[in-house]
């Protein structure tokens, strides 16, 4: 049997792994303890340049940035707002590039370790319907064994001169202590505005759509939607879905279907599913159809819809 304690003396264990404290002693009260993400809504939020500028302005804050299994995560401090130069866009078509928080593993940190994380631009490809950079992009943008978190995903026109507000796709999580039931709120989204749609087939309900990390373990993931309620133009059938990636094109992972008999008539649309997904990260987004007419998906200030994640 061994009881081992880390000792913080400001040291490294030696080459046979003795002595001093490691890493994973140091990151496991957050992981034990937080779900990664930015410490509150302004930490490392990408922001548009003040002026007409191919940048971007990173907001300063902390960062709970958590390896690709979740098994270490490192707490990363910006204290003051950082700009972020990009390249340039002169392929003909519009590109997304990912805004990314890197952390060097392969440098060794100096006195002050300001010189391990960096902020990076990861670009996609320029298409007419551009894709953002998947993980794997990320991972090789990074590098090999380096840590890679997104932050916001950026479209750029082909031949753009500035970067503004609506080019911009908050991609962070947000840290939460781990509940003492075990739960941790992974991540959520709330919309405060009506959604319509006539569409026979899922689309995406803008602003459900939730980043976040899956840790290690294999534990199971509750997804929980809910909203004042639903209603159509006529009697139809109106079927809310959530899916794991892109609404139509990912995985759906569940739905929930209300029926009016009549237009106008508001019912509820509320559910939740359970799924055990692959560590790493996620986007979970929320879909709407409807059988006839236009459908309507209530929300509003004091009584949004929303998409809670949860590991159970």
């Amino acid at each position: 049997m061994a009881l081992t304690v880390g000792i913080i003396q400001g040291k490294a264990p030696d080459g046979s792994g003795n002595g001093g404290v490691t890493e994973a002693q140091l990151s496991a009260p957050i992981v034990d303890f937080i779900s990664p993400g930015a410490r509150d809504a302004a930490s490392m939020r990408v922001d548009p340049p003040g002026a007409s500028a191919r940048q971007v302005i990173i907001k300063a804050g902390r960062y709970y940035a958590p390896n690709a299994t979740g098994t270490m995560v490192y707490v990363v401090d910006l204290d003051t707002d950082y700009t972020l130069s990009l390249a340039t866009n002169g392929a003909g078509n519009p590109r997304i590039s990912s805004i990314v928080l890197k952390i060097d593993k392969a440098t060794t940190p100096n006195i002050y370790a300001d010189n391990v994380a960096t902020f990076v631009e990861v670009q996609g490809t320029a298409a007419a319907s551009p894709s953002a950079p998947n993980d794997s992009n990320i991972q090789s943008g990074v590098g090999a064994g380096n840590v890679g978190v997104r932050l916001a995903d950026v479209t750029l026109s082909a031949g753009y001169t500035t970067v503004t507000a609506p080019n911009i796709a908050d991609k962070r999580t947000t840290a939460a202590i781990k509940l003492s039931t075990g739960a941790i709120l992974l991540g959520y989204a709330s919309k405060t505005s009506n959604t319509t749609t006539s569409s026979a087939t899922p689309v995406a309900v803008s602003g459900l759509s939730a980043a976040v990390t899956i840790p290690s373990g294999g534990r199971s993931v509750e997804l929980t939607f809910s909203a004042n309620s639903v209603y159509a133009s006529s009697a139809a059938f109106i079927t809310i879905s959530l899916w794991d990636g892109t609404v139509g094109s990912g995985t759906q992972i569940g739905s929930f279907t209300a029926n009016p008999t009549s237009a106008g008539q508001q019912l509820t649309a509320n559910g939740s599913v359970m799924v055990t997904p692959s560590a790493g990260a996620k986007t979970y987004n929320v879909g709407i159809q409807t059988s006839a007419g236009t459908a309507t998906l209530v929300g509003s200030s004091t009584s949004p819809a929303q998409i809670a994640i949860k590991l159970i």
